[in-house]
């Protein structure tokens, strides 16, 4: 297994944590937004879908990338553990 797919996987994973941040104020937001009453924030059904299934995505995404390297290492290292044979 080549070390360069196992280098853009890491990144990969790094990237995607560095959205944690945004996703984070993106619950502040919806949090403060939904303290307020109907008539400032008049949808908010909506919003709760809406961010609901931002959350979902990212944890996906998150969890796949986490995933998908965490297979790539243990390959990397079998591999590893072949050569050695």
């Amino acid at each position: 297994m080549s070390h360069c797919v196992i280098m853009k996987s890491q990144v990969l994973h790094e990237e995607i944590s560095e959205h944690e941040d945004a996703l984070e104020k993106l619950q502040e937001a919806a949090k403060c937004l939904l303290s307020l009453s109907n008539d400032v924030v008049p949808n908010v059904l909506q919003l709760r879908k809406t961010t609901a299934t931002i959350e979902q995505r990212f944890q996906r995404l998150h969890q796949g990338a986490s995933e998908e390297k965490r297979k790539l290492e243990q390959k990397n290292v079998q591999e590893e553990d072949l050569k050695d044979s």
